[in-house]
């Protein structure tokens, strides 16, 4: 991956790649509605109030794909750009709306900035609704509960972060959810969120990059287990393990992320999902092309985990391999930390086959979470994902050496890493022979036990023999003594 593939932004190539980014998320958007999903990108607290009526109002619990979805750096990024009233917010790459719509309903005033027009035409529409949404929403979102009154405001415009002109000092904090690594033309977006924030604003958020070499030595350390337990859990479907895991999260209050142990349903969410479905249908038919629309109804028939493999957007990682050192050598880091180490963990356990056994993977997940941070804490790995927290201030002192390994391998490194991998595997051969020598025991073993089987049984059956001869002998023995007969002659 090069730093920058897509030229200069005033090229014909740069303009079609362009466009093909707000259509690929359009059409992402677009197929997740026409499946009667709602996604969490236009609202995360319907969409969870949809789920728990799907799931008839069952525990609630995010499992095994929600895993990277970080719930507390989410409650961070909330109540740290809305730490005071009425602050102005920049959300960059908002998609449909849903961290901007959160960040008004906790009272800031926000301006949301996106490629895709649907999208857009989604997050004005969500806003504009939220009064009559209220009721249904999900409060338990991120555990922040909203008041209806506390609104600010949430407005958005159509803006390409390649090229975006901010305005200057104009908002309090500038933030950001998954959405830099998509940015091509980095630097200079960073310059003009330094020149929009204004004296004492923050700019925070989460995203993600490139697995380091240590963080690849973890997972191929850890998973290998992890996929031995799931086997071991298909092959046997344990419900005594669902149910005593979950007798004891329940006595431990162990509800990790996303947890959610209410069962008391929503009034009329039926008929208020079906209308909402409606009317977002209805705009994103309002906000595309026939053909795009028609190559969304086709992907949507698609299976969804085939869907999520599909091509990625454009500008898919474009910036993820520096994009975590250009925002430590650019900006003063008053919090930076990286989380969840574990490389796509979702393919390593199964899908769920009984409601105990979905909820117990939601606790495997958080064993997973917080196996991962104990990781990182131990600096045993790396997160993919990370949390930060920046002044406009330029950095006084050079990047920590323990940031600096995690975003910018060098080839010592990486020369670490075959050396690390290289003893993951002998390791991993050494316990391979380890248990090849105890299936030559235990065959050896089994075949002594045949031996003496086969043995002790030749011994019964001799014993055996010789005690119906006996029998035999014994009953001659007793039979009756008959008088001699003197045979007469006629």
């Amino acid at each position: 991956m090069v730093a920058n593939p897509l030229g200069e932004t005033d090229s014909e190539q740069y303009k079609t790649v362009l466009a093909g980014e707000g259509e690929y998320w359009d059409n992402f958007i677009a197929q997740l509605l026409l499946r009667s999903e709602l996604p969490g990108s236009i609202d995360w607290r319907l969409a969870f109030t949809q789920f728990r009526y799907d799931l008839q109002w069952r525990p609630f619990c995010l499992g095994v794909p929600g895993i990277n979805f970080r719930w507390r750096e989410l409650a961070y990024i909330l109540r740290t750009a809305t730490r005071q009233p009425g602050m102005r917010v920049l959300d960059l790459g908002c998609g449909a709306g849903w961290l901007s719509l959160e960040l008004a309903r906790q009272g800031a005033y926000v301006t949301g900035l996106d490629i895709s027009p649907t999208n857009l035409a989604l997050a004005r529409y969500m806003a504009d609704s939220n009064t009559r949404n209220f009721p249904f929403l999900y409060q338990g979102f991120a555990d922040m509960p909203c008041r209806l009154e506390a609104f600010g405001s949430a407005e958005y415009a159509f803006a390409d972060l390649n090229t975006v002109e901010l305005p200057v000092a104009a908002y309090d904090a500038v933030v950001v959810w998954d959405s830099l690594h998509h940015v091509s033309h980095l630097e200079r977006l960073l310059e003009q969120v330094r020149r929009t924030l204004k004296p004492g604003g923050i700019f925070l958020g989460m995203d993600h990059a490139f697995a380091t070499p240590r963080t690849e030595v973890f997972n191929r350390a850890v998973l290998p287990w992890l996929d031995d337990f799931s086997a071991w859990v298909t092959a046997t479907d344990p419900t005594w393990l669902y149910q005593g895991v979950a007798a004891l999260a329940h006595q431990q209050d162990w509800a990790g992320p996303a947890m959610d142990r209410d069962p008391t349903p929503v009034p009329n969410v039926a008929p208020f999902l079906a209308q909402l479905f409606k009317e977002l249908l209805d705009i994103v038919a309002r906000t595309q092309r026939q053909e795009a629309l028609d190559k969304a109804r086709a992907a949507a028939t698609v299976q969804p985990e085939a869907a999520t493999r599909q091509a990625e957007s454009p500008f898919e990682d474009v910036s993820a391999e520096r994009v975590m050192q250009v925002l430590l050598e650019g900006f003063h880091a008053e919090r930076f930390t990286t989380v969840c180490p574990f490389i796509m963990p979702d393919l390593h356990i199964p899908r769920y086959r009984s409601e105990d056994e979905r909820i117990f993977q939601h606790y495997l997940s958080t064993a997973l979470i917080n196996m991962g941070e104990s990781a990182i804490a131990h600096e045993q790995a790396d997160g993919q994902w990370f949390l930060f927290q920046l002044t406009p201030d330029r950095p006084t002192s050079p990047v920590p050496p323990r940031l600096l390994r995690a975003v910018s391998p060098t080839t010592a490194a990486r020369a670490d890493y075959i050396r690390e991998l290289e003893s993951v595997v002998a390791a991993r051969s050494d316990y391979i022979r380890d248990l090849e020598t105890v299936v030559a025991a235990r065959a050896d073993y089994i075949g002594h036990l045949e031996t003496e089987i086969n043995r002790k049984n030749a011994a019964i059956s001799s014993v055996e023999a010789r005690l119906r001869l006996r029998e035999r002998e014994l009953v001659a023995a007793r039979a009756p003594r008959l008088p001699w007969k003197r045979r007469t002659e006629r």
